[in-house]
């Protein structure tokens, strides 16, 4: 009998289980039988895990209740692990979608500002990812260096280094603050702004250390923080307005604090969105609006109709906090986000035959067939010249053969419609001494690339064609009906809570 269960559970689908409640269901106390219908429920779940069909998530639910009641436990752990809220929205940083089952803690910082000697300090966007804690410490002030005195970006660092060590202090051991990617020295209005962006590791699972401390030199007290579950959401609908198009959700939420504007939006992708999102700058997924319309960008508007123009902005976890000049006779405010870009896996790879020194060669050329578009090469030129190594010490020129490619791409008509894709070579390591884009002019769908080769009489060239950039078609126009009052929108939506969010408002 057990090995008929067993074959059934192998075959079981999502209907089958809705169409038998949990009480028709027989009594399982085989372990093997229980884990085949929990693995059968998970392959399903990740059909739609993404929640942005919540009609597909409530059936998935009632699938997963079933198989819960079947198995007889309270809930096998990867089953409940898959239902947990997703979305987590952490203060001054945006919300976070974990689709990795990573663990994820807020940071709490009771009061993240201290100022001296009119130098402010202030942490900001820290949060916990995994085992590590992220952050960025800002220090803002007139007199952080001499700057009548000329100097290199790194020799600036260093001596702002020293000025302001960050020591991060836990339990009863200390040490600097990893810098993950070197301060910053920049204009903020009439102010310098050294940014320290660092990370260290956590410990809190190892040695149950929940608050830690860091130290600023410079300045008198040393900072709290707090690690702690971050607030999480079931629906993008706890999050602000939204509105969802092809798989995608984008939520707005706006806040009055000292009399101007602070919105923030954040994008819950599908996955091709998503995709493009994280390999826009390592594939360079190009990221354009709506056949070139470079008018049709993202913009807010006020009650009467008026485009905002905002002061500033900065970069939110999957989303943007933008500041405007504007008071509660703006609203509703109406928040415009145009044709989105996906991505995908499709790729195509060629061994272009090379003309001759000094040749360019524009017939007989490849066309590739995208499932949104063609990718047609226009010409392939080969001439004899010098690569500019300058990441030697000094500059070096080095003999090379030059290839430009140029490529038109074309869209294909339905929702998806392709307008670029991500050119690179796949020639073994040493065959070349660099590439870089080639200016085509204003026809945003004609590219080039431009290859330096190390062999002088090479006659092929290997390279491919992937990444393919397509427009999603539908426009997002989401109504902000009413703000939040007297703090930072990032904390605004616990304003009724118990709990005390930190905030991190630049001001």
């Amino acid at each position: 009998m057990k090995d008929n269960w067993n074959e059934l559970f192998d075959d079981l689908k999502e209907e089958d289980i809705l169409r038998n409640l949990p009480e028709a269901l027989p009594e399982m106390e085989d372990e093997l039988a229980a884990k085949r219908i929990e693995n059968k429920v998970l392959e399903e779940l990740q059909i739609d895990i993404k929640m942005q069909k919540s009609q597909s998530r409530k059936r998935f639910l009632a699938a997963a209740i079933c198989c819960i009641a079947v198995i007889g436990a309270v809930g096998h752990k990867p089953i409940l692990a898959a239902f947990q809220r997703l979305f987590h929205d952490l203060p001054g940083v945006g919300v976070y979608i974990n689709e990795e089952d990573k663990k994820i803690y807020e940071v709490q910082i009771d009061d993240p500002v201290q100022e001296k000697d009119g130098v402010r300090v202030e942490l900001m966007d820290f949060y916990c990812e995994g085992r590590q804690i992220h952050g960025t410490v800002r220090i803002t002030g007139e007199n952080l260096l001499d700057m009548t005195v000329e100097r290199t970006s790194e020799e600036e660092n260093a001596i702002l280094e020293e000025k302001y060590p960050t020591t991060w202090y836990y339990g009863e051991k200390s040490k600097k603050f990893h810098d993950s990617g070197g301060g910053r020295l920049t204009e903020d209005g009439k102010l310098k702004r050294y940014d320290q962006r660092g990370w260290e590791w956590l410990y809190l699972e190892e040695k149950g250390i929940d608050t830690y401390y860091l130290e600023v030199g410079g300045f008198d007290r040393i900072f709290t923080l707090k690690i702690v579950e971050p607030k999480t959401v079931e629906t993008p609908e706890e999050l602000g307005y939204s509105q969802t198009l092809n798989d995608t959700t984008i939520t707005a939420r706006a806040a009055i604090v000292n009399d101007r504007i602070e919105l923030e939006y954040y994008i819950i992708p599908s996955p091709e969105v998503k995709l493009a999102m994280e390999n826009r700058n390592r594939y360079f997924v190009v990221q354009m609006p709506y056949q070139f319309n470079m008018e049709d960008r993202q913009y807010v508007e006020n009650a009467k109709g008026e485009r905002l123009q905002y002061e500033k902005w900065r970069n939110l976890q999957n989303g943007i906090k933008y500041w405007y000049e504007g008071t509660e006779a703006d609203f509703p405010l109406t928040f415009h986000q145009p044709t989105l870009t996906g991505t995908n896996e499709e790729s195509y790879s060629l061994e272009l035959t090379l003309p001759k020194d000094g040749q360019t060669v524009t017939e007989n050329l490849p066309k590739f067939d995208f499932q949104y578009g063609t990718v047609e090469i226009l010409s392939v030129k080969k001439e004899i010249g010098e690569y500019d190594d300058r990441n030697a010490n000094g500059p070096k020129l080095w003999p090379a053969a030059i290839v430009d490619i140029v490529y038109r791409v074309t869209p294909k008509e339905g929702q998806r419609q392709m307008y670029w894709a991500a050119l690179s070579s796949e020639e073994e390591h040493g065959a070349l001494y660099g590439s870089t884009g080639l200016d085509t002019g204003d026809d945003y769908s004609v590219g080039g690339e431009r290859y330096y080769l190390k062999n002088l009489e090479k006659e092929t060239l290997k390279v491919k064609f992937h990444m393919p950039s397509f427009w999603i078609l539908g426009e997002y126009d989401i109504v902000i009906e009413k703000p939040v009052y007297g703090q930072d929108v990032s904390s605004a939506i616990d304003a009724e809570s118990d709990t005390v969010y930190s905030h991190f408002a630049v001001n």
